[in-house]
């Protein structure tokens, strides 16, 4: 995992700007603390940070370098190939020779060998930059799912690109200005509303989507899908299914194991958590190890109050896996200063004021494995491949996205300032959204109704849902140093779940009941039987109160921005302790993600310098 960015411009001379580009990539050392490197050359510049995963030598150093018959190809690269053995043995049949062992290197060449068709035969996660020197092309690509982020923006006559949006804000041809069209993405907080596929919030700053590649030449800049979801009617069984699954899953998490540096699992004591970790562990026994496994809890867990989202503490459950598959287990405390001295630095990791305290503790207990890991596995993804929402049944109706109805909103749903919801209509975009995203979905012609309801669900869940969950994953884990890897989100199961019915989906009738049966052998009945429970939510009065604090002085400043963004009389009523009878955002307390999204957007329009147009 690293950090890339870079610059390309058919009209200037960028051996000359080579300062700006490795200033766009010194803001990546977060991703990337290992190494840096950079390389120009008339029309093209390429920076990278390096986090060592495979071949820690120099030989794997970026950006790589590959010559021939007087051709240059030079790639900056963010992410892990899986089949990397698989496609160098391929490759060395072809001709092609290595000098590392790295995972880049073969990327390199089977670009050199099938161009921009490399991409449909890479399995891993990535997002990388790839410049042919001779032609003068750049090419960019994001992996099926959007695991690694990639980001662009036009200026001149060229692009830049970065992993991320503060490397790109560095170049002072990239304005952080927010638009009309930047004000509704600032509005529709995620994941409360999905964010636009492709857009920022900033208005010359764009998002390369998951599953697409972008060709740059100086004549014509051209988006191009190369993944998409197959829709075909499901033949097998239940128990058939399920034999699949066992299978498709084992073979993942094996490859996926694949490292030069220590491997851990994040374990909640949940289903999805727990069945990584219980076929990771033996693996990695077998070869001499015992695998980490890091969970968080809240000091004082005694004030826990269950609800719908989180019914149970997942410490004694995760307490419990680990003791049964044999892991050594650390858990992360979570007190009122650890989020509070830490809730700004999640903003600076995600590049916008999101609103969720996840993001702070995932933040926390990734500094915390960095002791002991630089690769984590985790089971993100699996509600979205496997169905485990309650809105993914198909008798679920709503007339927008199935996770809307419900929320508090006042309005959508934070304290916006009338005049600001005005203008950024967010009620028509949601719609417009809404209609482009089942536009989008691949029907199967001739299937029966609720299946057809149920496929419906299952695209907004993977093409509108979980994109802002693997952004988070990412750019926390990343904030820390740590790489993230998401076995249920290869593109092999998520491809084969995609047809399963969610009759099978939900066997016994329970949630990603097929899942359930696949992994019941490796875990304890009460872990494989476990509800689903969101992480934890710090609620106690004393983070309520420092909160409440915080926003008071921001509210007292002239100097701040955010007035002119929300309504300040219902703010008040929050810090007054005013909280809507629906008091509940996702598992949090509604007046303390409110306050959240104020202090951190206050910060994020002062540190990031953002202007408003």
């Amino acid at each position: 995992m690293c950090g890339i960015a870079g610059w390309v411009d058919w009209n200037r001379d960028l051996s000359l700007d080579r300062p700006i580009v490795a200033r766009m990539t010194e803001r990546l050392t977060a991703r990337g603390p290992d190494a840096r490197g950079g390389w120009a050359t008339r029309h093209a510049a390429f920076g990278h940070r390096r986090l060592s995963v495979i071949d820690l030598s120099a030989n794997a150093a970026q950006p790589m370098v590959f010559e021939r018959d007087g051709r240059t190809w030079v790639v900056v690269y963010n992410g892990e190939l899986y089949n990397h053995r698989e496609l160098r043995s391929e490759l060395e049949t072809r001709g092609h020779r290595f000098r590392s062992a790295s995972d880049t290197e073969v990327l390199l060449h089977a670009y050199v060998e099938w161009g921009g068709a490399c991409v449909d035969r890479l399995d891993g996660i990535f997002a990388f930059a790839i410049w042919d020197d001779a032609v003068c092309e750049l090419f960019l690509a994001r992996d099926p799912l959007g695991v690694k982020p990639l980001f662009w923006a036009r200026v001149g006559d060229g692009i830049v690109f970065a992993s991320e949006i503060k490397a790109l804000l560095e170049h002072p041809g990239v304005p952080a200005e927010i638009d009309a069209r930047g004000l509704t993405e600032l509005v529709l907080t995620r994941p409360v509303f999905p964010s636009t596929p492709g857009i920022t919030p900033f208005a010359a700053i764009e998002e390369l989507r998951g599953g697409r590649t972008l060709r740059a030449t100086r004549h014509a800049l051209r988006e191009e899908t190369y993944w998409r979801l197959q829709s075909a009617p499901h033949t097998e069984s239940l128990d058939a299914t399920v034999e699949h699954v066992k299978d498709l899953v084992s073979r993942i998490v094996r490859r996926q194991l694949v490292s030069d540096v220590p491997v851990a699992c994040i374990l909640s004591g949940g289903l999805d958590s727990s069945a990584i970790t219980a076929l990771a562990a033996p693996l990695l026994k077998a070869q001499g190890g015992t695998l980490h496994t890091w969970c968080i809890d809240l000091i004082d867990s005694e004030h826990f109050a269950k609800h719908a989202f989180i019914p149970s503490r997942d410490a004694p459950f995760a307490a419990e896996a680990a003791a049964h598959i044999g892991t050594e287990h650390h858990v992360v405390l979570m007190d009122t200063k650890a989020m509070m001295d830490n809730l700004l630095d999640a903003m600076r990791a995600r590049d916008l004021p999101v609103a969720l305290q996840v993001d702070t503790s995932l933040l926390l207990l990734m500094r915390a494995l960095k002791s002991q890991a630089t690769v984590v596995l985790s089971g993100e993804g699996a509600d979205e491949v496997f169905s485990g929402y309650g809105w993914m049944a198909p008798h679920a109706r709503a007339p927008t996205f199935p996770w809307v109805p419900g929320l508090p909103h006042a309005p959508w749903p934070f304290h916006f300032r009338e005049d600001v919801v005005a203008r950024a209509r967010p009620a028509e975009r949601v719609r417009q959204s809404y209609e482009e995203a089942l536009a989008e979905v691949p029907r199967l012609h001739g299937e029966r109704d609720d299946d057809a309801r149920h496929r419906e669900r299952s695209y907004l869940a993977l093409r509108r849902w979980l994109p802002d969950l693997l952004d988070r994953n990412d750019r926390v884990s990343m904030a820390a140093g740590v790489e993230a890897r998401v076995p249920f989100c290869d593109k092999a199961l998520v491809q084969y779940l995609w047809n399963v019915p969610f009759a099978i989906k939900h066997a016994d009738g329970i949630e990603k009941g097929v899942l359930r049966r696949a992994v019941r052998d490796v875990l304890p009945p009460s872990i494989a039987q476990r509800r689903k429970s969101a992480l934890p939510q710090f609620e106690h009065d004393g983070y309520y109160g420092s909160l409440i604090e915080r926003v008071g002085e921001i509210f007292a400043s002239t100097q701040s921005t955010v007035r002119d963004l929300y309504d300040e009389r219902r703010i008040a009523e929050l810090c007054d302790g005013c909280v809507p009878s629906s008091g509940w955002l996702f598992g949090a307390p509604y007046a303390i993600v409110q306050l959240e999204r104020i202090v951190m957007t206050d910060a994020w329009i002062r540190e990031y310098g953002v202007r408003f147009r």
